[in-house]
């Protein structure tokens, strides 16, 4: 059966244009947030849409985003995932 699942941000360490990658089993509403070490939020790439069910490649620009340790954070009505993301420069 499809599930639900945050696979990852590619490449990993992160280039100025990086994608992350999810999946999603059902049309749900989904928050896509990107959380510095701290855990502050420093990118909202989807908030509050909803999608349909299939394979997403969102695009995140990082070339304004310090070097660092990232928290990739994939929240739905019935799945919440994060990833670990690391941007070099």
């Amino acid at each position: 059966p499809k599930v639900t699942r945050l696979l990852g941000a590619v490449p990993n360490p992160l280039s100025r244009n990086a994608e992350i990658v999810f999946d999603l089993a059902h049309k749900e509403k989904v928050n896509l947030l990107v959380y510095d070490v701290t855990g502050r939020c420093v990118q909202k790439l989807i908030r509050g849409r909803i999608l349909k069910p299939g394979n997403y490649r969102v695009k995140w620009n990082t070339e304004k985003t310090s070097q660092g340790v990232y928290f990739i954070k994939l929240e739905t009505e019935t799945y919440k995932g994060i990833k670990k993301g690391v941007i070099l420069k």
